[in-house]
């Protein structure tokens, strides 16, 4: 069995504490290492109408993806993850994806043609010094 003095019980109590505020530290996004990323941004449309709650993925070459959703005018801002801003440089492969369906398995509800998602031809390149507004006028013929 395993007895601890009145003083000992102290010490293990200060000792959690400290364990847990590091463990805490440690959760936080301020210490994560982010490649260096850049803004994007731009507007989606299909057949000349703003594509409402369209997901983006600009895909790069190198390096992790980046997405974005469409407002109701079509526009949207790249975000390298929740709350963090950008994508890598560099040449992307964007995919636009819209489905009436809940169920992302079913491409039978995808509004988008294949040949902007699936087997996407479109391509755009992120520079470090470049405005990186990427507007998208898609047509389903």
């Amino acid at each position: 069995m395993f007895v601890v003095s009145r003083h000992g019980s102290a010490f293990a109590a200060t000792l959690a504490v400290c364990l847990m505020l590091v463990g805490l530290a440690g959760c936080s996004k301020k210490g994560e290492d982010f490649p260096d990323l850049f803004p994007a941004s731009g507007t989606v449309t299909l057949d000349g109408q703003p594509l409402t709650g369209a997901q983006l993925s600009f895909e790069p070459e190198v390096g992790p993806s980046s997405f974005a959703t469409t407002d109701d005018k079509g526009n949207y801002e790249v975000f390298y993850q929740v709350g963090v801003k950008g994508a890598v440089t560099g040449t992307h492969t964007v995919r636009i994806t819209k489905s009436t369906s809940d169920d992302p398995a079913d491409l039978s509800g995808e509004t988008v043609p294949p040949k902007y998602n699936r087997n996407s031809e479109l391509t755009v390149t992120v520079a470090a010094d470049g405005e990186n507004t990427f507007d998208f006028a898609l047509t389903t013929k």
